[in-house]
């Protein structure tokens, strides 16, 4: 075998190892930008941990703002030195910080974990430690209920959950078409909560006002409008069934019915032809016909997940055989999510999914490790 052969056999073997070394160097340089990029790399190329205190236990400790991209769990906090990702624990010590929203200025303790991700051993309050609320003021509408107030501002319906300590008018003073105020924070959960509402009051000078103008005055009543009566219709929903018109099959024919606006669906999920249900319905006299308020499911629920663990994704895709109103089986470019529904799913786009529909769906991985779906649109 003369040289010329032997060097060209050796080509042949050298070759591929060094691309094999070379492939295995550019994946180890990748994996640690991933690395950085998730625990805080800002665009000067200066790493968040340089904003940080550190002590030779392996803590570490950053000061910011939680940015509106926190969800569930992960709290992405603005520091000086760009945006840091920290996530909590069941175990994380939040006594000194325990009315977290959206804005709150905050400092975290945090180590890393074997997921390269920064877990949060304590946060506190950097600012007085309140909830950074906004005030909204809009129109009362039919949508709501006693757990969440349903306001109708610049033309558009939004949702404001009333939990324990917020303080609310009584009910008698709350009705369709009444002017209120609320005063709300954002929380981890992405949703608004109430902490306030209150109800304007008319002045002397407008009432008077009313009062001169005749046939106006005659709308001026002492006791506040009644919500309209609702009646409990049993049935099944129709398969021509859509968003903005429900088909119900009741045993004495078909009812088409128009769901207002702040329509409850969380105590009976997305609607699924077939489903039997139940409808708060009433007669709306400005277009003659029935309108539902909410519907209750003639089926058992799963139960919520509210530790969100992950950001949240959008995925595009058709509704797959076997989805209904606990779980969407998503076709997403010939591979099949599975995503689970609950009654913190924000249905307020898609009330009804039928088979090849096509949707998005914004999820995230909760504490069970499953998809959970935060939104439902067309």
């Amino acid at each position: 075998m003369n040289l010329k052969t032997k060097l060209a056999k050796m080509r042949h073997i050298l070759l591929p190892a060094v691309l094999l070394l070379l492939l295995t160097a550019i994946f180890a340089v990748l994996m640690q930008v991933s690395k950085a990029e998730r625990n805080g790399i800002t665009e000067t190329g200066s790493t968040a941990s340089e904003d940080a205190s550190n002590d030779t236990s392996g803590t570490v400790s950053f000061t910011g703002t939680i940015d509106e991209s926190s969800f569930g769990r992960i709290i992405k906090l603005a520091t000086d030195k760009g945006l840091v990702t920290v996530k909590t624990d069941p175990d994380t010590n939040m006594s000194e910080a325990p009315h977290l929203s959206i804005g709150s200025r905050v400092t975290a303790a945090a180590v890393y974990g074997d997921d390269d991700y920064l877990h949060a051993l304590e946060i506190t309050s950097a600012d007085n430690g309140e909830y950074v609320c906004k005030t909204v003021s809009g129109t009362f509408t039919a949508g709501s209920l006693e757990e969440r107030i349903v306001l109708r501002v610049n033309g558009a319906n939004t949702e404001y959950y009333v939990g324990d300590g917020a303080d609310v008018p009584d009910e008698s003073l709350l009705f369709p078409g009444k002017s209120i105020t609320v005063t709300y924070y954002v929380g981890l959960d992405n949703r608004r909560h109430v902490v306030k509402a209150s109800v304007e009051s008319i002045s002397s000078s407008a009432l008077n006002a009313l009062q001169a103008e005749g046939s106006a005055a005659s709308s001026v009543q002492d006791e506040p409008a009644s919500t309209p009566e609702t009646l409990s219709v049993p049935g099944k929903i129709g398969r021509d069934s859509k968003t903005d018109l429900i088909f119900l099959e009741m045993e004495g024919g078909m009812m088409q019915i128009i769901p207002d606006n702040g329509c409850d669906l969380s105590r009976s999920g997305i609607l699924v032809p077939g489903n039997r249900v139940n409808a708060e319905v009433y007669r709306n006299d400005d277009d003659g016909y029935m309108h539902v308020v909410s519907f209750t499911a003639d089926y058992k629920l799963d139960p919520d997940v509210l530790a969100y663990e992950s950001d949240p994704v959008t995925f595009s895709g058709k509704v797959s055989s076997g989805s209904d109103s606990n779980i969407i089986y998503l076709d997403v470019c010939g591979s099949i999510l599975k995503i689970y529904l609950d009654s913190m799913t924000d249905y307020s786009k898609c009330r009804v999914i039928r088979g090849d529909m096509t949707i998005k769906v914004t999820a995230a991985r909760a504490s069970d490790n499953c998809l959970h779906a935060i939104s439902v649109s067309e």
